[in-house]
C-alpha cells in the first residue's frame, strides 16, 4: 500500500501497497430514503451506556492534511488511512494477524485442491452484518462481482483479485460472469485461480476483499467509491465496530460521520462473529505527526508515533514502544522516453551518490536502518548480503558517483536535454518518526557534489503527493505534470515478497509508475509466484531485486523502525510490522481495554 497500502499509516500510504497507493475521487452524495427504510437505525448517543470507554485512536492522523478520509469504500482503498478503518468495520474471508500470519475470518476453515488452484472455505454459521442483514457465500461472491466490475473502476482489483479465474475478462467488460467463483451452499464458496499463486490466502486479507452488503450498496454507484465515504449510514460491515453516525434534524437519513473537524467515532458491532470489543473509538484527523504528539503531551489522544527528535527523551516514559516496520523508503525514477531519467547513467549516479548512513543514523537519528535492497527485515526472502555485498547492489561511492554523472550529462546533450531540472517530489511528512524534508535536503548535498546541480526538494501535502505515486498513467501523466523524481514509500499489503517486486515494479502493474520495464525481471516474479519451496522462492524475488536495483528502478534508502507512546490507561495493543502501527493483540479489539 503506498503509503501503497501505499496502508500506509504513519506517513502520509503504502502508496502505490503506494502503497503504498491511494485513489479518491470523492463526490457528496444523499442518502435515497428507500435504501435508508432497508437499514437499521445508526447508533445513538442515548443507546450507549456511560460504562463504555472510548479510546482516542490515531489511525487517521499521519496523512499530513486536515480533509476527509480518501475512500471508505473497500473496493477503493489505496491507502494506510483507508485501510486502518476498514479493518475495523470489515471483515473478509480470512485476516491478517499483527505477527504477518493469516487466519481464519468470515471462513472458519478452508481447503486446498492438490494442484493449488481451487480453494474452497467453509463459512462460520450464523454470520450477519451490523444492520442484522444475514451474511452467506453470495454476499461473498457478489463483494468480488462489484470490486471487480468495470463500473466500480477500482484502481487496485486487479491487483489483489486479478487470479481468480475470468477475472480479468469481466474486469475489461468482456464477459459478465467468472468462472472461477462457485457458491456451492450458503455456508459454502468456491474459488478457482488462473494459477496456483503461493501467496493467494495472502491477498485475500486486503480490504478489496471485504464483504459488502447487496442491500445496502447494490443500487449506488461506485465508482470513486463515493457513496460509502460520504454517506455514514452505508458503511455497513461485519467487523469488530460499526460507525456511529450523527442523528439530528439536519440529518434525517444519518449521512454524516462528524460535526465540526472531520473524525470518526466507532463503537462495538454486536453482530460481529467473534469476541465484541468493550470501547469505543474515536479517530480525529490531526494535520501531522508533530501535531499528534503535542496532542498525546496535552492528554488529547491516547497514542502517538514520535518524532525523531523526541525519541531518546521519550525512551523511558511509560508507554513507550519500538518496534520493526515493513515501510521501505526509497526512489522512484521516471523512466518514460521524455524523462532525462530515462539514461542508466543518470539514475546509477543518484543511487551511487546517497550516503544512506549519514541519512539514516545522523538526519533521521536511527528511526531508519540503511537499506540496499527493496525487500524489508519482516518479509521472507530479505537478506544481508545486499549491505555486505556492494556486487549485490548500488552503494554509496562518489567517485563512481560522479563518474556516472559525466556519462548521464553525455547521454542528456545527446538528447538535447541540458540539465535534469525540476524536483525530487515527496510529501509534508514521513512514515512515523521521519521528516522527509530533512532527509532529502541532505541527499540532495550528495546529488550537488555528485554533479546534480539542479535538483531540489518540492514538497507536498499527502493527497497531492498521492495524485503523483498513484497517478494511473506513471509519472510521466499526472494530474499535475509530469515528474522526474519521486520520493516513494510503501508498507505491506500483505507480509511477501511478490507485494514489493511484481506489484510495484512489473511492467503489467499500475504501481509501477517510473516505467521500468525489463523482461527478466517479469519472467523472476512470474515464476516466484508459483514456487512452493521458500528457499528457491526467496532466490528467485532475490535475483529479480538485483535486476531492478542495478537498473535504477528502485533507488533504496532505508527501512523506518517506528517508535510510539501509549497512554498507560489503555492496555493490549501491541506493534506490529505488518500494520505500521499500534494494533490490538492477535487483531482481537476484545483485547483492548482501559482502565
Amino acid at each position: 500500500m503506498s503509503m501503497s497500502n501505499i496502508r500506509d499509516e504513519n506517513e502520509g500510504e503504502k502508496v502505490n501497497k503506494t502503497g503504498k497507493k491511494i485513489f479518491s475521487a470523492v463526490v457528496a452524495l444523499a442518502l435515497a430514503a428507500s435504501v435508508t427504510a432497508a437499514i437499521s437505525a445508526p447508533v445513538s448517543a442515548h443507546s450507549r451506556t456511560a460504562s463504555v470507554k472510548t479510546l482516542r485512536w490515531y489511525g487517521l492522523s499521519p496523512e499530513g492534511d486536515t480533509h476527509w478520509i480518501t475512500t471508505l469504500d473497500p473496493a477503493w482503498v489505496t491507502a494506510s488511512d483507508a485501510y486502518n478503518v476498514m479493518n475495523q468495520v470489515y471483515s473478509n474471508l480470512v485476516k491478517l494477524l499483527p505477527n504477518g500470519t493469516i487466519v481464519p475470518g468470515l471462513a472458519k476453515s478452508w481447503s486446498v485442491s492438490k494442484n493449488h488452484l481451487t480453494y474452497t472455505f467453509f463459512l462460520r454459521s450464523g454470520l450477519k452484518f451490523s444492520n442484522g442483514d444475514p451474511l452467506t457465500a453470495h454476499d461473498v461472491a457478489y463483494t468480488f462481482y462489484r470490486t471487480l466490475a468495470p463500473s466500480t473502476a477500482s484502481p487496485v482489483a486487479l491487483l489483489y483479485d486479478g487470479h481468480i479465474a475470468g477475472a480479468k475478462a469481466y474486469n475489461g467488460g468482456k464477459s459478465k460472469t467468472m468462472s472461477g467463483i462457485h457458491v456451492v451452499s450458503n455456508t459454502e464458496i468456491k474459488l478457482t485461480l488462473n494459477q496456483p499463486i503461493v501467496f493467494f490466502l495472502k491477498t485475500l486479507s486486503y480490504p478489496t476483499a471485504d464483504v459488502v452488503d447487496k442491500k445496502v450498496v447494490g443500487s449506488h454507484a461506485v465508482a470513486s467509491g463515493a457513496y460509502i465515504s460520504n454517506t455514514c449510514v452505508a458503511g455497513v460491515g461485519d467487523g469488530p465496530f460499526k460507525f456511529k453516525c450523527l442523528n439530528s434534524s439536519t440529518d434525517p437519513n444519518h449521512a454524516n460521520f462528524f460535526t465540526g473537524s472531520p473524525a470518526i467515532t466507532l463503537v462495538p458491532n454486536p453482530k460481529y462473529y467473534g469476541r465484541v470489543p468493550h470501547i469505543d473509538i474515536y479517530m480525529p484527523i490531526i494535520s501531522s505527526n508533530q501535531v499528534n504528539y503535542s496532542k498525546f503531551q496535552q492528554g488529547g489522544i491516547d497514542i502517538t508515533v514520535i518524532p525523531a527528535a523526541y525519541v531518546k527523551g521519550d525512551t523511558h516514559k511509560t508507554g513507550f514502544s519500538k518496534f520493526a516496520s515493513s515501510v521501505v523508503d526509497y526512489m522512484t525514477p521516471n523512466e518514460h522516453p521524455d524523462s532525462a531519467f530515462q539514461s542508466l547513467h543518470c539514475r546509477l549516479a543518484l543511487a551511487y551518490a546517497i550516503n544512506r548512513n549519514t541519512v539514516n543514523n545522523k538526519i533521521l537519528r536511527g528511526t531508519q536502518t540503511s537499506t540496499y535492497q527493496i525487500l524489508p527485515e519482516n518479509i521472507p526472502g530479505y537478506t544481508t548480503k545486499f549491505i555486505t555485498n556492494a556486487s549485490w547492489s548500488p552503494h554509496y561511492n562518489l567517485p563512481k558517483a560522479k563518474q556516472e554523472y559525466r556519462m548521464c550529462a553525455s547521454d542528456l546533450a545527446k538528447k538535447h536535454k541540458s540539465s535534469l531540472l525540476n524536483n525530487i517530489v515527496v510529501p509534508t511528512q514521513g512514515q512515523g518518526s521521519v521528516d522527509l524534508t530533512a532527509e532529502y535536503n541532505e541527499i540532495l548535498k550528495e546529488f550537488g557534489v555528485a554533479g546534480f546541480k539542479n535538483m531540489h526538494v518540492k514538497s507536498l501535502s499527502f493527497p497531492d503527493w498521492v495524485g503523483i505515486v498513484a497517478a494511473p498513467g506513471g509519472l510521466d501523466k499526472t494530474p499535475t505534470g509530469s515528474y522526474p523524481l519521486v520520493e516513494n514509500l510503501w508498507i505491506e499489503d500483505y507480509p511477501d515478497a511478490q507485494d514489493y517486486t511484481q506489484n510495484l515494479l512489473s511492467s503489467t502493474s499500475n504501481y509501477d509508475i517510473g516505467y521500468f520495464h525489463n523482461s527478466k525481471f517479469d519472467s523472476l516474479s512470474l515464476s516466484g509466484n508459483v514456487t512452493v519451496r521458500p528457499s528457491l522462492r526467496a532466490s528467485i524475488y532475490q535475483k529479480a531485486e538485483k535486476i531492478a536495483l542495478w537498473n535504477g528502478a528502485w533507488i533504496a534508502v532505508g527501512n523506518q523502525i517506528l517508535y510510539a507512546l501509549v497512554n498507560p490507561k489503555v492496555h493490549g495493543l501491541v506493534g506490529s510490522a505488518a500494520y505500521g502501527i499500534m494494533v490490538p493483540k492477535n487483531d482481537d479489539w476484545a483485547n483492548v481495554t482501559i482502565s
